[in-house]
């Protein structure tokens, strides 16, 4: 189990969506595999010299003490950026030992800071083990066009500011130089390598036969740049790609490469005009192999779906055709539960396999980031030759969580479209269906997280929302069929957690452990390899990453998760559920701040809440729980409460070393308010 905290082996990166691959009518295999060629590079860069640099001397000399004796405000002099996109960072280096009780760097674009500043532009500094933190310009931009003027320092229980922190850079995306970031553009996000013109960056590489390079080119600027991709061979050098690209989005490319052993490539870029910061995708050499197949994954998640919507569970009239046909061909576990009452824990324990208790996410703050030593689904499928995309219309599951970490390509709500609202399925696979045809010839994993099902509805309510996410979830396996990809992937569908409607109360979700909220539907359809069929036995959201590497043949460390096969053994013994309650900045209205924990061994469910009386149901003859047995099997009850209190005992012991909440966009914002997240 402690393994867990591991390190991430191989760097996340980046693959092109490259829709000349167009392969109807010749049914593909999935047979290519890729290495990602920004493994090793380090993400922190060596740039210029930065003309705005403090040492902890010149605080004291050069910045204006605006307040405090114990505690110490500090104004930065008037920076010196002609616009809002020339801030890269913000580099603070504490000294070695700091008697600080709390730091919070402020910025304004004025020469004070107003009242909104000070409920917008702030950040508590936490400094890392190398004693550094480093503010990325995005996280400061917002949505302002104008740039900074001034950084605002407050040091609580500090008198003498050079006892606390020895530097503060202000980094302009001219003096970065190169390196590795993880940036967004319109929306989807990539690994990139950043080059300043002029520049260039080299790795030697072994070419096999059959190989080739693809990559993406992004030029913020409407400024043209000359992008150049060369190989240096024993005794000659070859230009492979020379072109002249200008502003847009990313750009993507594949170049064939020449079989070599020992051959150096490069990928420079140059500007006539000005210096210009040119973002490259990451570089992936794509190969063939004669390696064991192995299959595309989808898992498609649709948002709020409970499991008793759908007909293959019992719903009538039919509002899933096509999930209801899809069942009779496919594995179905006819009792899943989610790992959480709401999105964000319950999908980050999906792709990590770990329970709510021990990830922390959602415990403290909404914008809590998933630590990044955490392997995630994503991260062992890009370790074994698969590329990574993740598709989502919910912010939470991803870049608001850390959780895009690992995937190649990150397509957020604002890719799809949609304004402020949310992203339908329909537009959502306007986007997949391309990127899938694109990648046809290799092995994919592909994280779908739909929302029509999530309130507020498009029109019809929750029963047509329900339809409309089957037809779409349809859609997409036929464009499989038609690629000649079914039975080279294994189709999941399941859901974040469930919806209610007043069944024990309150609506919508992340209230209770009530069936209706935490039971979801979990469907693994792989043509031809799969035998139909119906689990009886419980599953968690935790048994889904190893069932799924199990499947697809992926080595993992079984002693990094917490879950437990399908393809094996399975699920022993009770299964624990947690409402795992909303944190207190969400701002949303919910029925208490109470956690709220469930306990099923079949036919048996206990529910325990904070200052409330136990439940004891028998799903069996009681599905909707509405008949509570505690009264009556004490003895049952505290024999099920033994085991929850040894459970929650275990998770005490072990959690993750929480990471620091990134402060979202006004946009990102504006989007969970939509969805009720926030008033």
């Amino acid at each position: 189990m402690r393994s867990k905290r591991a390190a991430v082996v191989g760097a996340a990166a980046v693959l092109v969506g490259i829709a000349a691959f167009s392969l109807r009518g010749s049914p593909p295999r999935a047979r290519m595999v890729v290495e990602r060629l920004f493994d090793g590079l380090e993400p922190e860069p060596a740039g210029l010299e930065p003309r705005h640099h403090w040492s902890g001397d010149d605080l004291g000399a050069l910045w204006t003490r605006v307040s405090g004796e114990r505690d110490v405000t500090l104004r930065s002099p008037q920076l010196e950026l002609s616009s809002a996109d020339e801030l890269d960072s913000i580099v603070l280096r504490f000294a070695s030992a700091t008697p600080a009780d709390s730091t919070t760097l402020a910025w304004s674009t004025g020469d004070s800071l107003a009242g909104g500043d000070l409920l917008r532009n702030r950040r508590q500094i936490r400094p890392s083990e190398d004693l550094r933190v480093v503010v990325r310009g995005k996280d400061l931009r917002g949505e302002s066009p104008s740039p900074l003027r001034h950084l605002f320092l407050h040091l609580s229980g500090v008198r003498d500011p050079r006892t606390a922190i020895e530097s503060i850079s202000v980094v302009t995306t001219r003096e970065r130089g190169s390196g590795r970031a993880r940036v967004a553009v319109d929306g989807e996000m990539r690994e990139v390598l950043f080059l300043r013109t002029p520049g260039e960056w080299s790795r030697d590489i072994d070419i096999p036969p059959r190989a080739e390079l693809r990559f993406g080119i992004h030029v913020p600027s409407a400024v043209p740049v000359r992008a150049r991709v060369g190989i240096d061979l024993r005794e000659s050098r070859e230009t492979l790609f020379d072109e002249e690209i200008a502003g847009g989005g990313f750009r993507d490319f594949v170049v064939p490469l020449p079989e070599a052993r020992g051959a150096r490539l490069t990928l420079s870029v140059e500007s006539a005009l000005a210096a210009v910061q040119v973002l490259w995708s990451q570089p992936l050499l794509v190969t063939e192999t004669d390696s064991p197949p192995r299959p595309n994954v989808v898992l498609y998640v649709v948002d709020s779906l409970r499991a008793v919507a759908l007909s293959l569970y019992g719903a009538e009239p039919t509002s899933s055709p096509f999930l209801d046909g899809l069942s009779r061909e496919s594995l179905v576990v006819e009792r899943c539960y989610a790992a959480a009452s709401w999105t964000k824990p319950s999908v980050a324990s999906l792709l990590t396999s770990l329970y709510p208790q021990t990830h922390r996410l959602g415990a403290r703050h909404y914008a809590d980031p998933l630590p990044d030593g955490v392997e995630t689904l994503p991260d062992y499928f890009a370790k074994h030759g698969y590329v990574t995309a993740q598709f989502s219309a919910n912010p939470f599951s991803g870049t608001l969580s850390n959780l895009d970490r690992g995937f190649d390509q990150y397509f957020a709500p604002d890719s799809f479209g949609s304004g402020p609202s949310k992203p339908t399925a329909e537009r959502m696979n306007d986007r997949i269906l391309p990127w899938i045809e694109g990648h046809a010839r290799d092995r994919f994993f592909l994280y779908v997280h739909s929302m029509d099902p999530h309130a507020p509805y498009e029109s019809g309510g929750y029963d047509s929302a329900v339809r409309s996410a089957d037809a779409q979830i349809g859609r997409l396996y036929r464009g499989l069929v038609e690629l000649g990809l079914a039975e080279d992937t294994l189709f999941v569908v399941t859901a974040d957690h469930g919806e209610a409607f007043g069944e024990h109360g309150p609506t919508g979700h992340g209230n209770s452990v009530y069936d209706e909220e935490v039971r979801v539907p979990l469907l693994l359809h792989w043509k031809g390899h799969l035998a139909p069929r119906r689990i009886e036995r419980v599953a968690h959201h935790v048994d889904v990453l190893p069932t799924l590497l199990d499947y697809a043949s992926v080595p993992f460390d079984r002693g990094a998760v917490e879950g437990r096969s399908l393809a094996s053994a399975g699920r022993e013994g009770p299964t624990f559920v947690s409402r795992f309650v909303y944190p207190e900045d969400l701002e949303i209205e919910v029925l208490d701040r109470n956690e709220a924990h469930a306990v099923i061994e079949l036919p048996w469910k206990l529910i325990v809440r904070e200052g409330g009386s136990p439940e004891l149901y028998h799903l069996a003859t009681d599905p909707g729980e509405k008949s509570n047995l505690a009264d009556r099997r004490p003895d049952l009850v505290r024999s099920l409460n033994e085991s929850l209190e040894r459970f929650l005992e275990r998770q005490a012991s072990g959690p993750l070393e929480p990471s620091r909440p990134q402060p979202p966009s006004p946009r990102v914002l504006d989007r969970l308010r939509s969805l009720g997240y926030l008033r």
